[in-house]
């Protein structure tokens, strides 16, 4: 009974007086109407154009959006594909999407994206359509169709309503999020590919850079490259975490939101950026990464573009001697490490160049290191047995002995240690097994 009261129903329809206006176009409107009928299809058009009217006057603002032609397009669509739902009949074919929804409602959504609508209120917007079709096709049994048929006509309307309106939220929220995906993938490759070119030494128009990278480039910077300690391939939100970390360090210096992008392998990229020059003291409060996993590598402060890519290079530099020291520290300074930088940019020849001006010392057993921490103490400290027990918390006694040993296994006086000599040793505590010589079993 439910079938044939439910086709008299939807035949009986007919639109309200005067002439509605509809968004679809004739052939459209005339492919509705070949299987419901001219009446129910205007009567689709008034009841959208209400539809339409109810959610215009939620909208915050007070005045028809930019969308408006669309919405009114795709609110119509669904209206229509609605009464084929309930005549029985399935909606005509729909364009390959992830939401399989209708070319007008695949549109609408993707400028609701562009627009930032957030999609809670497009979600409100639907099921405030829902009410009123609901509302309206009850009322309409309740004033048409005789009392024997109410009953089982309204368990139609209110499981196959809800059924679709369930379907078309699920349809829009996979839409949306699906091109905001893209949307994202996108902007982040516009701002990675900006950043590389600044990074090259290009100069893009500070208007331009703003609206891309969300910072102004005629500020002080202060770049991070941000990684973790532990492997986090199989980690689903890594990248997150890490732009979290950057947000943390950008929030300690008191800077705004930094700028974040994806690093080469697999580390993030960072700036933080402000009007005003960076403090003298600008490592101290990243303290706040000591003692977790999070690693990150700081360049040095700079101005404008030049100084944008000047610290994204001193922090690369920092990063790779970070990645290479033994043990890794949380946080590595560009200024700490800044000759060690310099001398391993070449890894194969640093090893080469510990090798030979080292020579037994370059050893990598536990006992050599010893003997290695011991005279690049002695050396720190301008050659003081006393100042080198006391930075080192062993007698002076130790230190001397230490330093005996160094000559004999060297075969020369520490008296003839040179520039390179003081240099070679700061590579090897440092960097440790990357430039030292491997024992032989």
């Amino acid at each position: 009974m439910a079938d044939g009261a439910l086709h008299r129903l939807l035949a009986g329809l007919t639109p309200p007086a005067g002439l509605i206006d509809a968004a679809g176009t004739p052939a459209e409107l005339a492919e509705a109407a070949e299987l419901l009928g001219q009446g129910p299809t205007d009567w689709a058009v008034a009841m959208s154009r209400r539809s339409f009217e109810l959610v215009l006057a939620a909208m915050p603002g007070g005045r028809p959006p930019t969308f408006a032609a669309e919405l009114l397009r795709a609110i119509e669509t669904s209206a229509l594909d609605l009464l084929r739902t309930l005549y029985g009949d399935s909606a005509p074919p729909r364009p390959p999407s992830p939401s399989r929804l209708t070319a007008d409602q695949v549109t609408l959504v993707h400028q609701l994206v562009r627009l930032r609508v957030p999609f809670e209120r497009i979600v409100r917007g639907l099921r405030i359509v829902q009410q009123h079709w609901t509302e309206v096709l009850v009322g309409a049994i309740e004033r048409h169709r005789p009392a024997r048929e109410r009953t089982p006509l309204l368990r139609e309307i209110m499981r196959v309503v809800p059924a679709f309106f369930d379907d078309s939220v699920d349809g829009v929220v996979a839409e949306y999020l699906a091109e905001r995906q893209r949307l994202m993938a996108r902007s982040l490759s516009s701002r990675r590919d900006m950043v590389l070119s600044i990074i090259a030494g290009g100069h893009p128009a500070e208007e331009a850079a703003r609206r891309t990278l969300g910072i102004g480039l005629a500020q002080h910077h202060l770049a991070f490259v941000v990684w973790s300690q532990d492997d986090l391939d199989s980690s689903p939100d890594r990248h997150g975490e890490l732009e979290r970390a950057a947000l943390r360090g950008a929030d300690a210096l008191r800077c705004p939101a930094p700028l974040t992008v994806p690093g080469d392998d697999g580390e993030v990229w960072s700036w933080a950026s402000q009007p005003q020059p960076f403090p003298e003291d600008y490592l101290g409060p990243l303290s706040v990464f000591a003692g977790g996993r999070v690693r990150i590598a700081v360049g040095v402060p700079g101005h404008g573009p030049a100084g944008f890519r000047r610290s994204h290079l001193a922090a690369q530099d920092a990063y790779r001697v970070a990645r290479s020291a033994v043990p890794a520290r949380p946080v590595t300074g560009y200024r700490d490490v800044s000759l060690v930088a310099l001398l391993s940019a070449d890894a194969e020849r640093a090893g080469w160049f510990v090798a030979e001006e080292l020579g037994a010392l370059a050893a990598a057993d536990p006992g050599t290191a010893e003997l290695r921490a011991t005279l690049l103490c002695y050396l720190d400290v301008g050659r003081s047995f006393v100042a080198a027990a006391a930075a080192l918390h062993v007698h002076r006694n130790t230190v001397v002995y230490r330093l005996r040993r160094v000559e004999r296994l060297t075969g020369r006086p520490i008296s003839d240690c040179t520039v390179e000599t003081h240099a070679a040793l700061t590579l090897a505590g440092r960097l440790g097994p990357a430039v030292l010589v491997p024992l032989r079993s």
